[in-house]
Formats: C-alpha cells, structure tokens, sequence
C-alpha cells in the first residue's frame, strides 16, 4: 500500500527557528515507488537512508523516506521524513523533509530544511510516546506534534523512494550506484523491532527488499 504525498501551504515554529512550509505544487502522474513495506501494528519507524541524485527536471521530484500509516477503505493517513530532490520548488533542490496527512480529519503539515550531501547516510526517525509523535534526524529530536492529531495508530510501515513521474523523472539510484536503506525498524510496546519487508517495484525500478532477510536493501532506477 502506497500513501500518495501532497503538498499545502502554512507556517510552523520548529527547534527555535521559523521555517515556512511549500506552497502548493502541481506535480504530473505517474507517481512511482521502489522499496519495502510490510503490515506491523506500530507507533514508529527508522531507518538510515543514503543520500541520491536522481535526475528530476522541474517541476517534479524524487524522494527517499521512512513512513508510518493507517490506511482503511479510501481513507488514510500517513508520517514521513526523509530527503527530497525538487526541482523548481527547493533551494538547494535537494533538502531534508518531514510530512503529515490525515485523510479523515483532512489535515496537512509539512517542511523542508538543510540540504544533505549526496552520499551521506543520515537516520531518519519517527516514534511516538504517551503524547506526542516526534521527528528526528540521526538522533536528534526536532519537532512533534500530538498523538491524536492521528486518529488511528498505524498498522503499516514503508521504506520507499518516489518520484513525481516515472515517465520523466528518475527514482534515487542508478543501475552503477543503487540508493540504501540499512538499519530498517519499527518501534511497539516500548522497543525497536528489526523490519522485514514485502517488495515494491513500479515501472522503472528495482527493489532489492523482499530478496532476503536483511533490514538492508538498495533501490534504483533501471534506465
């Protein structure tokens, strides 16, 4: 299962800092994704994500990120971080992000910030305790908001890169040099669980996660 990103605008107060969050972006079908996922009742995810350069012309983008979601009937609802590469939108046009979606409540929040270096490993965490689910980056918290602003827990976990448009963009990855998830997890019941994986290749992509038993994977474009 796939939960399709959208992007709104709005402001947030982050770590001492003020970062304005994207103004709406029109991006053209058809989203893709390559990675891993599996069906874990869970209240969080982390893994460490290499840093790519996927050929994205503007507009249009690819990412690579860590997602905890809830997904029932047509609705659904979803948190992310990872690293975006979005033409057009972001400078530098490869930044670190976070997002939330609520289909139910019809919520939306989201942020870009820094700017990874290409090849750089950074984990990407999301985790929730009695009040608030919060967002780091190699260990470090960063932001939160509150636990109901879910309205159910999770029951799904995605390790997964995207792209806008498979047609004319690139997933993270080539054939030469594959993008890597290493050190794939979920937290419930107060510990971190190794996570295996369901495999997720679209149009375009290959996904090494469902070929072992390792929480490690790599994913690339096949062009």
């Amino acid at each position: 299962m796939r939960c399709t990103s959208y992007r709104v605008g709005t402001l947030i107060v982050w770590v001492g800092l003020l970062l304005a969050f994207s103004a709406s972006t029109a991006y053209a079908d058809p989203f893709g994704w390559a990675g891993g996922y599996n069906f874990y009742q869970n209240r969080g995810v982390a893994a460490d994500i290499e840093t790519a350069n996927p050929y994205s012309p503007s507009p249009g983008y690819s990412s690579a990120y860590v997602m905890t979601c809830q997904v029932s009937g047509a609705d659904s609802e979803y948190i992310q971080i990872g690293w975006t590469k979005d033409v057009g939108l972001l400078s530098p046009d490869i930044q670190y992000f976070w997002e939330w979606w609520n289909d139910y409540t019809e919520q939306h929040a989201q942020s870009y910030w820094g700017s990874p270096s290409v090849g750089s490993y950074h984990n990407y965490m999301i985790y929730a305790n009695a009040t608030s689910w919060i967002f780091a980056l190699d260990g470090v918290g960063l932001t939160s908001m509150p636990v109901g602003y879910m309205t159910y827990w999770p029951n799904e976990i995605q390790f997964f890169g995207e792209t806008s448009d498979y047609y004319h963009n690139r997933y993270p990855g080539s054939t030469s040099n594959a993008c890597n998830f290493n050190n794939g997890k979920y937290y419930y019941n107060g510990s971190w669980w190794k996570a295996y994986y369901y495999n997720e290749a679209d149009t375009y992509s290959s996904s090494s996660a469902g070929s072992s038993s390792s929480s490690s994977f790599s994913i690339n474009d096949t062009r």
